[in-house]
């Protein structure tokens, strides 16, 4: 929660506004009252302060796969059993739809590196029931 103090050294003339600490006061925020030039002045001191430095990521190799098509009385563990021919597995995880329960028909398998990954795809997409693997995003 920002203190009168915080806001005394954002704002350069501490009679620009009016803090009142009622309103939302369960949320731990506070209630600041003032003229435009104030809200003006305040964005302008923050863009010209307060820049965030620049981030550049990279995106790692993925290591996890898709598995779509699958039969919805498939296991976790039956999954676990076949993708364990292409490399270590870490997890895997059957997403359920919330409504019913039931699962929707795809999984997620992550494994220790990106060439277990890719070995799984070479080795299972179109396996079995015309499963679908692939890299996941």
């Amino acid at each position: 929660m920002i203190s009168t103090f915080d806001l005394d050294k954002i704002f350069s003339a501490p009679a620009d506004y009016d803090v009142t600490t009622t309103t939302m006061r369960r949320l731990g925020f506070g209630d600041v009252r003032k003229d435009v030039s104030v809200v003006d002045q305040l964005r302008n001191q923050a863009n010209s302060s307060f820049k965030s430095p620049t981030v550049t990521a990279s995106r790692a190799p993925s290591s996890r796969v898709y598995i779509g098509r699958i039969h919805p009385a498939t296991t976790q563990e039956e999954l676990e059993a076949l993708f364990a021919r292409a490399g270590t597995v870490v997890n895997v995880h059957i997403p359920f739809d919330k409504a019913t329960g039931r699962p929707r028909g795809y999984a997620f398998c992550q494994y220790e590196n990106e060439q277990d990954a890719r070995e799984a795809i070479e080795m299972f997409n179109g396996y079995g029931r015309q499963l679908r693997v692939a890299m996941a995003n």
